[in-house]
């Protein structure tokens, strides 16, 4: 599997702006044979969002994206997609929102993963606006089975390091912070930091 690494910056509540740049990478991903191009966390809508979360037309205009992005940038082609956007949360959970990654494919939404571990420290306070996912879901992508990770689910899952829950790693969604400068340590070596298939814009 080829997969393509795109690590854009995106502007927060700039949707046109954002799908725009995230449907120009797809296609220059499928142009070089990928069979599967990566976005940033919260890449749809900028991150972080913070207060806009408040909005619902904010929520609602972020999965108006998604379904643009899908439609446009994989129908018609083998790409697959995994990006992440801000999504409603589920009734009862005492939140409004939940931060998400999808995977588009076929002109589709086909996928969605909401994280699990939600940062609460330095400069991260994903606590007080998002819902965590109950459960981290398997998925088949291009014969194998896999598990969508964003952020801090993928190096600071305790459960998941102390016994291996996936015959394969999972693929990871992607990451954000906050700040210029500020990076979760685990997007060393994969998401534009000079190493090869990553590309900043």
């Amino acid at each position: 599997m080829k997969i393509a690494l795109a690590q854009i910056n995106p502007t927060v509540g700039d949707f046109q702006g954002n799908t725009k740049k995230i449907i120009e990478f797809a296609g220059e991903a499928s142009a070089a044979q990928a069979d599967v191009v990566m976005f940033p966390e919260l890449a749809v809508c900028g991150y972080p969002p913070a207060d806009f979360l408040d909005k619902p037309s904010f929520v609602a205009r972020a999965g108006e994206a998604i379904a643009e992005i899908a439609a446009t940038a994989t129908a018609g082609r083998k790409l697959a997609i995994l990006c992440g956007y801000v999504t409603a949360a589920p009734p009862g959970s005492g939140k409004q929102v939940a931060n998400s990654a999808a995977l588009l494919r076929n002109g589709a939404v086909e996928f969605v993963q909401t994280k699990r571990l939600l940062p609460f420290y330095d400069v991260f306070d994903e606590q007080r606006y998002f819902a965590p996912a109950a459960s981290q879901s398997l998925h088949c992508l291009g014969g194998e089975r896999m598990a969508l990770t964003i952020c801090e689910d993928a190096w600071n899952d305790k459960l998941f390091w102390s016994s291996r829950l996936y015959p394969v790693d999972p693929v990871e969604a992607g990451i954000a912070s906050p700040h210029a400068g500020r990076h979760c340590p685990a997007a060393q070596g994969s998401c534009g930091d000079g190493q090869p298939g990553g590309r900043q814009r």
